[in-house]
């Protein structure tokens, strides 16, 4: 199954790494700036991964639908939620995204959530189709929060311009799909600016936010050229904090955060 060979190294490779702590602490500290103002929140998590939004989330008092296509990854997630005792407040779901309206959900959820690119894996009309399906999983006045990445990433444009290899300098400036390989599997990518995203979901819904998600902080396959330079990357990190505030940004960084809420 794909995600199943990347779900043993990836904490070990993004989660636990300084650059991966510093990205999701800026995605996190924005959703839990939503979820302080209401309490008890039901949240459903696409790409779940290894669970440690889910982890954060429940910890927080929500409860979470934790779904994910890998069976590998919710099985690293089911282990988190039981050593951390927040398996009451975590319902772990096998499922592609694709078919999440085909699941038996019982509920209306006040969050639908995605983290870190999960959405990237969806051609346009998939995500078209997926704001359709989570329209009906979603209270009135829900939130869609996603954190996407987009077609030009500044970093990544710098780091193969001192490579040499000038090809790849805009290779995520296309609106067809990349193959991306991941731990030895293929995977089809599709990257989105945030104004083409917000395109393809804005028939039911508006925009909250937009905010920049790694613009000074690398991407995490340049985790190990920071490796001695520790002070420098909490350095990009407090940037990242200051400029988070300009929407512009999201559209050269490592990912962008939407914050979108259902309209209908």
């Amino acid at each position: 199954m794909k995600f199943d060979r990347a779900a043993q190294t990836y904490d070990a490779d993004f989660t636990n790494t300084p650059i991966g702590r510093l990205q999701r602490n800026l995605v996190l500290s924005y959703v839990d700036a939503v979820l302080d103002k209401a309490p008890d929140l039901k949240i459903l998590e696409l790409n779940a991964g290894t669970g440690e939004d889910a982890i954060h989330f429940a910890a927080k008092g929500c409860s979470v639908s934790a779904t994910d296509i890998s069976a590998k990854m919710l099985d690293n997630a089911e282990t988190k939620a039981e050593d951390f005792g927040l398996s009451g407040l975590i319902q772990i779901i096998r499922c592609d995204m694709r078919e999440i309206a085909n699941q038996d959900l019982q509920m209306e959820y006040d969050i639908v959530f995605s983290n870190f690119g999960g959405l990237n894996c969806l051609s346009p009309s998939e995500i078209e189709k997926l704001s359709e399906d989570v329209l009906f999983l979603l209270k009135p006045g829900g939130r869609f929060i996603a954190v996407v990445m987009p077609q030009y990433c500044f970093w990544e444009s710098l780091y193969f311009l001192l490579k040499g290899k000038s090809r790849q300098v805009f290779r995520r400036n296309t609106n067809e799909s990349i193959p991306v390989r991941v731990e030895g599997e293929t995977v089809k990518t599709w990257y989105y600016s945030p104004a083409r995203f917000y395109r393809l979901m804005k028939k039911n819904f508006r925009k909250v936010k937009l905010q920049p998600i790694g613009f000074f902080i690398p991407p995490s396959y340049l985790g190990p050229a920071f490796d001695k330079k520790r002070d420098l990357l909490k350095f990009l990190g407090k940037l990242d904090r200051v400029i988070r505030v300009i929407p512009f940004l999201a559209s050269y960084s490592d990912h962008f955060l939407i914050d979108l809420e259902r309209v209908n």
